[in-house]
């Protein structure tokens, strides 16, 4: 049964996101625990790699109201307290790791 659940690993030439997924596999360099994040959860959340931010920004800076500047700046905030918690051991709580990316074909 453990072979069914068992996702096959591929190669960084054969990956394509329509059909494999993208792990970073983290290993805490303070007290050894290893975790996963998916690379395309941690995209979406990166606050700055969206580069219509600036431009939403500079906007909001001319003609947007106060509360819609601080609605955005409080989102842009939570999208990087986010990616830092995926980032940080969860047991230790330290951002000391070595980071690889793992590829596997995405389960049928």
């Amino acid at each position: 049964m453990t072979d069914l659940l068992k996702m096959n690993e591929i190669s960084r030439e054969l990956y394509d996101p329509k059909i494999h997924v993208a792990e970073n596999k983290r290993v805490c360099n303070e007290c050894g625990k290893v975790w996963h994040s998916l690379v395309e959860r941690e995209a979406k959340l990166n606050p700055h790699s969206n580069c219509c931010d600036q431009d939403t920004l500079g906007e909001l800076n001319t003609c947007g109201t106060n509360g819609a500047q601080a609605q955005y700046r409080r989102n842009i905030q939570s999208r990087e307290d986010s990616l830092s918690v995926l980032k940080q051991c969860p047991v230790c709580g330290s951002h000391n790791y070595t980071e690889t990316i793992i590829y596997y074909e995405k389960k049928p």
